[in-house]
């Protein structure tokens, strides 16, 4: 699921911003209205908590582009996933900044607790220690008016997702976090591996704490090591899936990060000996480079072109008269635009 884009379903253009819900989050929504077709009393509950997990995970991410936006970092598209988002928000530039986008999205959520508690609390006497202290048994959650209800579920919702980002995890925010933190000291690709590697022992400890955690039975509709271990199933294969990444994009700048025009001395003398030295791999690497530049020019080339016509439709019928493929075309175009303008 490296292109994680191509999971998920367009919910339009926000503020210029692509909105895209990833199949996850719509795989735990259908999974969740199915355990309450158990019980038909918390079927009508469930919906309503469906929805405000949607509105909760916006927030998130509205946090992030918000803090990405203020920072100078461009924002394209976001992926909703039932934590958070499935991308990154923003172009990782350097540590400082990123992490504070990594954290504007807990925050966000963070403050609509602190909006909702001191209501619950003052306005309707809600037992919030009861209702927040252990996320998998939340105390009088169902009790009072259907209003109440909501309030209750929104507050436990968002605390729940900070709670979760607060895991030193890749995907999730604190992962990066943790990333950024070590960046400085350690590089970026050390740094990036090292929180792969501590979110496999994290995914490890959430499987061994659903096994240990008693099943609380007053509220939940599964048991509590079912959502954990299915967070650390996705914690495991999202943190393998980025040290890939880190791995692949190394091997890239090595192969294709050279001048070769200016011969092989510098590939000669960061390689050695190796299997990069030898002169059948150099021919081989060379005509390899040429060909994808050569295409990546007639794409980029072909594209502009077709820019010129969708933005003659945009103009005379408007955003609605444009096909997905069209507004990505003028989302990569446009972002090409301002990258050649920051290189100039």
């Amino acid at each position: 699921m490296r292109d994680q884009s191509s999971w998920s379903l367009s919910l339009g253009r926000w503020g210029g911003v692509q909105v895209r819900l990833h199949a996850l989050f719509m795989a735990v929504g259908l999974g969740a209205i199915f355990l309450a077709t158990r019980e038909p009393d918390m079927l009508f509950h469930v919906l309503v908590g469906v929805g405000l997990l949607l509105v909760s995970v916006i927030i998130h991410e509205l946090g992030h582009t918000l803090a990405a936006l203020r920072l100078g970092s461009s924002v394209e598209h976001v992926v909703l996933g039932p934590v958070g988002g499935m991308v990154p928000v923003g172009q990782i530039q350097d540590p400082h900044r990123d992490l504070l986008i990594a954290l504007a999205g807990p925050v966000a959520n963070m403050l609509v607790c602190l909006a909702l508690a001191p209501l619950l609390y003052f306005c309707w006497n809600v037992d919030l220690i009861g209702l927040l202290k252990n996320p998998f048994n939340p105390q009088d959650m169902m009790d009072g008016a259907a209003w109440l209800v909501a309030l209750k579920i929104a507050c436990w919702l968002n605390w729940s997702l900070v709670l979760v980002n607060s895991l030193p995890a890749f995907p999730l925010d604190n992962g990066r976090v943790l990333r950024d933190i070590l960046w400085p000291s350690f590089e970026f690709r050390p740094a990036s591996l090292a929180v792969s590697r501590v979110s496999k022992v994290t995914a490890l400890a959430l499987i061994v704490l659903g096994y240990l955690i008693e099943d609380p039975k007053p509220f939940t509709l599964m048991t509590a090591w079912f959502p954990l271990g299915m967070l650390a199933l996705f914690i495991f294969f999202s943190s393998r899936q980025e040290s890939e990444r880190v791995e692949e994009n190394e091997v890239e700048d090595d192969l294709f990060g050279y001048d070769f025009s200016q011969g092989y001395t510098s590939l000669e003398q960061a390689h050695g000996n190796s299997k990069f030295s030898m002169n059948g791999l150099r021919s081989w690497l060379e005509k390899r480079r040429l060909a994808k530049e050569t295409r990546r020019r007639e794409i980029e080339a072909e594209e502009e072109r077709r820019v010129d016509g969708i933005l003659a439709r945009l103009h005379s019928e408007g955003m609605n008269a444009l096909s997905m493929e069209e507004r990505n075309l003028l989302d990569r175009v446009s972002a090409r635009y301002r990258n050649r303008q920051r290189a100039e």
